[in-house]
């Protein structure tokens, strides 16, 4: 946008940079973390490049990178330091008095301006009600002498804008969402230098608990087991993941003695976690997905996953009698049973096996049966 202001033209560039796991895990899922952010930020270099000089020109809008570098990784935050430096400052770097967090959404100015205040704005309306996932900023910039009208703008955060990619779906995959797991799990040390996960780095899989003895564990560290979060213990048992032996220990316990009846180990022989682990991730890596009719359904135990030819992206619960289309935020109305075409089980074949013996998969909340739960949800 062009416009004349006192002392001189104003171009005002506004702009949206994808977040790093922009058609990743979702929209065309063709992409790595930080692609499609670093192919925008070269997009606006190039822009720039062409369009001369920038004393009198403000970029504005969602970066989706804090300034000083979080969590961004170091190259995708040299790339864009590259585009601002050194013909634009950013008002919205450092820190921001009365905010606790470093924002994502900047305002960047060229020579021709200087910042006079900064300030948050409230981010709820008059009922107490959220208005947005960001929290807004009020930026007065001075040009040629004068005072320009105040810029507001909407600065997110990682906490709240910038979610870890962190949440496990029935697919196994990890994706971020807003959206709190009700379990939290691990498979080892994921983070990789560039900020990105491995899908695995450990054969121990395991669904803990959200809260025990007061423990808390760094969520980006990668010396220690990186956290992953499931929707329940059906999302983790789907994902390959069994109930950990600390902080699980009576729902470890049945799952193992449900483990025993599932593959006829006496009760007199040894079983460890390592023997069931074993078995779990030969499952999980190099198993393939079973495929049934739809009408078989009604013979997989409550608490599988499966997937139904026509979405395929879609996982369904199977609970109740019913399959239940499952997000992160919950299980949506549920669907009766497709009596055509084919689904594929989700669920690793052993656990069906062990859900077949009797194990229920628990919902986290009042650890009822999944089943329980969703009977209770859409009883009417």
């Amino acid at each position: 946008m062009d416009a004349m202001v006192p002392g001189g033209p104003l171009d005002v560039i506004g702009v949206c940079v994808p977040w790093d796991g922009a058609h990743v895990r979702m929209g065309r899922r063709d992409s790595q973390p930080w692609q499609e952010h670093s192919r925008y930020l070269g997009g606006l270099k190039d822009i720039l490049a062409r369009s001369g000089d920038h004393a009198g020109t403000i970029i504005l809008g969602d970066f989706n990178q804090a300034i000083p570098r979080t969590r961004a990784p170091r190259a995708v935050h040299e790339q864009l330091m590259a585009v601002l430096q050194p013909s634009f400052q950013v008002a919205t770097a450092e820190a921001i008095d009365g905010l606790s967090f470093p924002a994502i959404d900047h305002l960047a100015f060229g020579a021709a301006f200087r910042v006079a205040s900064v300030q948050p704005l409230p981010n709820e309306g008059a009922g107490g009600q959220r208005i947005s996932d960001h929290t807004g900023l009020l930026i007065t910039l001075s040009h040629g002498g004068g005072l320009l009208q105040p810029v507001a703008i909407f600065g997110g955060h990682m906490g709240e804008h910038q979610h870890r990619q962190n949440r496990v779906t029935p697919f196994g995959t990890f994706e971020a969402t807003p959206a709190r797991g009700l379990f939290m799990g691990n498979r080892g040390p994921l983070l990789r230098p560039d900020g990105t996960l491995r899908p695995w780095r450990a054969r121990a899989w395991i669904c803990c608990l959200t809260s025990f003895r007061g423990q808390r564990v760094p969520l980006d560290n990668p010396k220690r087991y990186t956290p992953l979060f499931f929707l329940d213990e059906a999302v983790a048992l789907a994902a390959g993941h069994r109930p950990c032996a600390e902080c699980r220990r009576a729902d470890y316990l049945a799952f193992k003695q449900a483990f025993r009846r599932a593959f006829h180990v006496p009760d007199d022989a040894p079983l460890s976690a390592t023997d069931m682990d074993a078995v779990l991730h030969a499952a999980r890596t190099h198993g393939r997905r079973t495929v049934v009719p739809a009408a078989a359904i009604d013979s997989l135990p409550d608490g599988t996953f499966v997937t139904h030819e026509d979405s395929p992206r879609q996982a369904y619960l199977v609970a109740a009698g019913a399959i239940h289309p499952w997000s992160h935020a919950g299980y949506r109305k549920p669907l009766p049973i497709p009596m055509h075409g084919n689904v594929s089980v989700l669920t690793p074949k052993p656990i069906v096996n062990v859900l077949h013996a009797g194990y229920p998969a628990h919902d986290g909340q009042a650890f009822h049966p999944v089943a329980e739960r969703c009977n209770q949800l859409h009883r009417s």
